[in-house]
């Protein structure tokens, strides 16, 4: 008997506890913040948690709002049904956004990071929307140059913001561009080395000149010229040679009067001296 009574209270606290509906235990927000709007023109933020997420006067029409990597966020939106919350790769213009988080359905309304786990997108009733910040969401924020905001689904062009995301590292659109200007510096500092070495050979060229200034060769052949002036030895010579003949009256010579020529003045010289001369010979006999 008593064993039927205990399957029957087991039975109906069954019965009771599939009864009672089962909600979830949301997860924790780290910070929330409320839009409503100015007609089609703005988000209009009228309510925030905390100074660190908008420290300015409020309402505050499409501000930037402060966000940290790593922290999980609530959303309120008011007419959400007019104006779903899109949180956003924020291009130049609305043509350039890519939607990664969006409230609502329908076309354009699916955001890439809706599925993922670490963000743990929520899309709730009354306009309410949660999710986390993760590494990887800060950096779909950032590719091809965009950068982390949000806007309003229907209305791309006018109810636009941004985020200004701290505790995170940049995407990798970011990173390249700082290694690749340091590794083409170096090469321009070696070019001006060149032409200075050259400068010293072009000074070396000016040297040789100086050697042939001295002129020694001028001043010895200017000597000879000058000898013939001071030596008059040819000139000397003829004078004494022509000076010197001494006519000599010798006897037997034909010559007999002194000009060098044989000629009738030399036969009367002859005869002069001959008859003038002692005769010699059996003709002229020599005293006794």
């Amino acid at each position: 008997m008593r064993m039927g009574q205990s399957r029957s209270a087991w039975i109906a606290l069954c019965s009771f506890i599939a009864t009672v509906p089962f909600t979830s235990q949301a997860q924790p927000v780290d910070g929330s913040w409320t839009f409503s709007q100015d007609f089609s023109n703005d988000y209009r933020l009228t309510v925030v948690s905390s100074s660190e997420i908008f420290s300015g006067q409020l309402p505050a029409d499409d501000p930037t709002l402060n966000l940290v990597v790593g922290r999980r966020y609530q959303v309120t939106v008011m007419n959400a049904s007019t104006h779903p919350l899109q949180i956003l790769a924020k291009g130049a213009s609305s043509a350039n956004d890519m939607v990664l988080l969006s409230q609502g359905t329908g076309t354009g309304r699916n955001g890439s990071f809706e599925a993922d786990a670490g963000v743990a997108w929520s899309d709730g009733t009354g306009g309410v929307a949660t999710f986390t910040l993760t590494q990887a969401l800060f950096e779909a924020m950032q590719v091809g140059g965009r950068h982390p905001g949000y806007r309003c689904a229907v209305h791309l062009s006018t109810m636009r913001g941004d985020f200004d995301v701290t505790g995170g590292t940049n995407g990798p659109t970011a990173t390249p561009t700082v290694t690749r200007t340091q590794t083409t510096t170096p090469t321009r500092t070696r070019t001006p080395s060149f032409t200075q070495t050259l400068a010293p050979t072009s000074t070396s060229t000016d040297t040789p000149e100086s050697t042939f200034t001295p002129t020694p060769t001028q001043e010895l052949t200017a000597t000879p010229t000058e000898t013939p002036d001071s030596s008059p030895t040819p000139s000397q010579t003829p004078t004494q040679a022509l000076a010197s003949p001494t006519p000599t009256n010798t006897p037997g010579s034909a010559d007999l009067n002194g000009d060098n020529l044989v000629n009738a003045e030399d036969l009367l010289e002859f005869l002069r001296q001959w008859r003038n001369a002692p005769l010699k010979g059996p003709l002229n006999p020599a005293p006794n």
